[in-house]
């Protein structure tokens, strides 16, 4: 996409995509319903879990040559209970909010501006894992039979998004985000939100400072490359011990 000037939406907001998800896709569950998910585990057929993920590859967003990309995302609302809220209102250079998917190697440039009402970021807003493929159902603590492809996988390598290999840059004179007005108000010059999230070979701006991240600005929480990061299923007990938290960097 080129010459891409400006995006404005409800409730998320992309110059790639507003929101990626696998809702719809795939219904997974276990006990006395079907146990798809269940038996794919502890079979190690990660391989055939890749059929419920959504895949952007090499894509590429440019802003218009004169003012650049701006983006934004300008409703909120709340959805789930419990533990598991999220809020919409999100925005991205390149994606608003992407659930359980990949982007790789992908870029945005001539980046302006990104602003949203709760998690925002330089290239995509929030991350994390989507509400129809979830775990609590699944024998993921287990015993040495039962547990999670017996602790050979992380717990982000299947139930979380992924970015990898994959940049934004600004204008000449740098871009911007911002989070303001929301109940979830997280800022990141790379991603706002990365919960759940496994983010490699990333960079926010250019080796040419004129190009680069100007100013991240929240009312709430606030990053360079990262809002903020969490790992939700963190407690999960796997030989390969799952992180308390999850450091999102090149």
């Amino acid at each position: 996409m080129q010459n891409v000037r400006s995006v404005v939406s409800g409730e998320y907001a992309g110059g790639c995509f507003g929101i990626a998800d696998v809702a719809g896709v795939a219904n997974i569950s276990a006990g006395s319903e079907t146990s798809l998910l269940d038996k794919l585990l502890k079979l190690g057929r990660a391989d055939v879990l890749d059929a419920f993920r959504s895949y952007v590859y090499y894509g590429n967003v440019s802003g218009s040559k004169d003012a650049g990309l701006s983006v934004s995302a300008n409703i909120a609302n709340k959805y789930g209970q419990n533990t598991e809220v999220t809020y919409s209102g999100t925005a991205g250079g390149f994606g608003g909010s992407l659930l359980n998917g990949s982007v790789k190697n992908s870029t945005v440039t001539n980046l302006s501006n990104v602003r949203g009402l709760n998690s925002v970021g330089g290239f995509v807003g929030y991350s994390g894992k989507s509400g129809v493929v979830g775990a609590d159902k699944i024998d993921v603590l287990g015993n040495n039979t039962g547990q999670l492809l017996g602790g050979a996988l992380g717990v982000m390598d299947i139930f979380g998004s992924h970015i990898d290999d994959s940049t934004v840059k600004g204008i000449n004179g740098g871009y911007t985000v911002q989070s303001t007005g929301g109940v979830e108000q997280i800022a990141g010059g790379f991603i706002g939100y990365a919960n759940l999230a496994r983010i490699s070979h990333c960079t926010a701006g250019a080796e040419d400072s004129s190009f680069g991240l100007k100013q991240v600005t929240s009312d709430g929480t606030a990053g360079g490359f990262a809002g903020t990061s969490y790992a939700y299923l963190a407690d999960v007990k796997l030989d390969s011990g799952a992180p308390k938290r999850i450091i999102c960097g090149s």
